[in-house]
């Protein structure tokens, strides 16, 4: 903060393209003020002429009671189908705005990428023969289906270091090692855990998964 050369990342959101809706719901739950479609549908033109595909949908306290938020995605989806449209309340339904918001964006930002790929593969694979639904992994280290990964790209962020620490356990618990350092160099920065870290039996690594960063004590449930 001190550095007078500092130079901030761009965005993902630039300012012209964030929008205000008239709503609000209270900190326990009550809705005070519900979304109005048409204001909706006039914002969805707005969003039209500016070329953009995917919105990210924050409302205050929506984790707690996410009716408003999923009122303005099915008025926009009535008046642009085409749109990919994501909630704060599905994405990350925690009460810190911030970072339920920032976990949004990132989401829509990938989002018209990655479902579309995955549902292509998804049909592929089904068209060959194949019997079973491609698995994702995902950040913790679990696994879930094509659709629900296409709809939720940013739970795959950091997907191949985890299964990387996942399989480096395994190898320790094997290889009957206590104490090891594994790396990974395809991901865009390197990383490494201590198996320490990532689990120190078969047992606790049920409990504990994707433990990805450079302090050896860090641990993730």
């Amino acid at each position: 903060m001190y550095d007078p050369q500092i130079e901030f990342v761009e965005p993902l959101v630039p300012r012209a393209l964030t929008f205000e809706v008239e709503e609000r719901t209270l900190s326990d739950g009550t809705i005070q003020k519900s979304v109005d479609p048409v204001q909706i549908t006039k914002l969805t033109a707005k969003l039209s002429a500016a070329g953009v595909r995917s919105v990210a949908v924050s409302f205050l306290n929506a984790y707690k009671v996410p009716d408003n938020e999923r009122a303005v995605r099915e008025a926009l989806l009535v008046a642009e189908p085409s749109l990919h449209v994501s909630l704060s309340s599905d994405v990350s339904p925690q009460m810190r705005e911030y970072p339920r918001t920032s976990t949004t964006v990132v989401n829509a930002y990938t989002m018209p990428i990655t479902k579309p790929y995955l549902t292509s593969l998804k049909t592929r694979l089904i068209e060959r023969g194949f019997p079973n639904e491609p698995l994702i992994m995902l950040s913790s280290g679990g696994i879930i289906g094509a659709e629900l990964a296409g709809r939720f790209p940013v739970r795959m962020i950091e997907s191949g270091p985890a299964a990387g620490a996942l399989v480096a356990s395994y190898l320790a618990d094997e290889l009957g090692s206590i104490s090891s350092c594994p790396s990974t160099w395809a991901a865009p920065q390197p990383k490494r855990a201590s198996s320490r870290t990532v689990a120190r039996s078969s047992q606790e690594r049920s409990k504990w998964i994707g433990a990805i960063d450079p302090n050896p004590e860090a641990t993730f449930p």
